[in-house]
């Protein structure tokens, strides 16, 4: 069981002052989902995410090198970039390759969104936070906004059971990486360091895969010729850094809360980018989803304070 590690910490600021950010970070997650449809990668998922990984890795070090915060990695942090890497893209991909040919796509996308429900539950069943009113009340609101969502979706086959509990482990991985990077962060790495440890770890062992699969290395560049990708590359590596930078402030609970808001910023970008209609379900859904986020207040629900970054 992890116990909560509160050692030395200086008390960090209120979520309040993050509020904007808490609300960017989901936006961007949607707007990353668009570009994922945008660029097809449906028949080359392994080398597009080597690809998306390779060149989000990059951005990471050119920022290092421009900040002059490149830094030597020691035997623990390794470990943790491995770990953090593995429930971050390893473990929710392979879950999603498997699932995918036989679950809907609308079903599996409401599925991630339950990635709140998920991080709470696993929190209060670790003890990690205590079960408040408040914070089970916040949870509860933005899983009715998506339960709203599921008892009107029409699929169009047949989703069998099984594959919709494998699809299940999806955001259980993401809640676990959450909740695992928060309590075991190295505290000598600030937001952008873990993000680019954690990210390049993950390349190299997707490309190590590749690699053995006999994949040509021409399979992924060619991914970085299209304009798309590299727009995606460069939300993508946004969306992450501020993940991380969220997670070091107000703590892993209320920032995936505040994924919920994934779906109304889907709707979104789904109307500006793909001409979808948002329907009066799809509305009231991104009410459900606002309220959960300023119904789980100040960010009090902490597992680990860490200083500020």
């Amino acid at each position: 069981m992890l116990t909560p590690n509160h050692s030395h910490q200086p008390a960090l600021p209120s979520a309040r002052g993050q509020l904007p950010l808490l609300i960017l970070l989901p936006v961007i997650w949607a707007l990353h989902f668009a570009f994922i449809k945008k660029i097809d990668a449906e028949d080359a998922v392994l080398t597009a995410l080597a690809a998306l990984l390779g060149g989000i890795s990059g951005l990471y070090f050119l920022a290092l090198v421009v900040k002059r915060q490149l830094f030597a990695v020691t035997l623990s942090q390794m470990r943790f970039f491995c770990i953090a890497g593995l429930f971050a893209y390893l473990l929710p991909l392979t879950a999603e390759l498997l699932a995918a040919p036989h679950v809907d796509a609308g079903i599996l996308t409401l599925i991630v969104a339950l990635t709140p429900v998920f991080t709470v539950a696993l929190a209060i069943a670790l003890r990690l936070v205590g079960a408040t009113k408040r914070l089970l009340l916040a949870v509860f609101v933005g899983l009715l906004g998506v339960l709203l969502l599921m008892l009107n979706y029409k699929p169009a086959g047949n989703s069998s059971i099984v594959w919709v509990m494998i699809a299940c482990s999806v955001p259980l991985f993401y809640a676990i990486d959450a909740l695992y990077v928060e309590h075991y962060w190295p505290q000598e790495l600030n937001a952008l360091q873990i993000a680019f440890g954690e990210s390049l770890v993950a390349f190299l062992l997707i490309l190590g895969v590749l690699m053995v699969s006999g994949t040509a290395p021409s399979e992924i560049s060619i991914w970085f010729a299209k304009p798309d990708f590299i727009i995606l590359c460069l939300i993508t590596a946004l969306e992450v850094f501020l993940f991380f930078y969220l997670v070091g402030r107000v703590g892993a609970v209320l920032v995936n809360i505040a994924s919920y808001l994934v779906l109304p910023a889907g709707f979104f970008w789904g109307w500006i980018m793909f001409g979808e209609v948002l329907t009066p379900i799809g509305f009231a859904c991104s009410i459900f989803a606002i309220a959960a986020l300023l119904l789980a207040g100040n960010g009090g629900e902490r597992i680990n304070s860490q200083p500020e970054r």
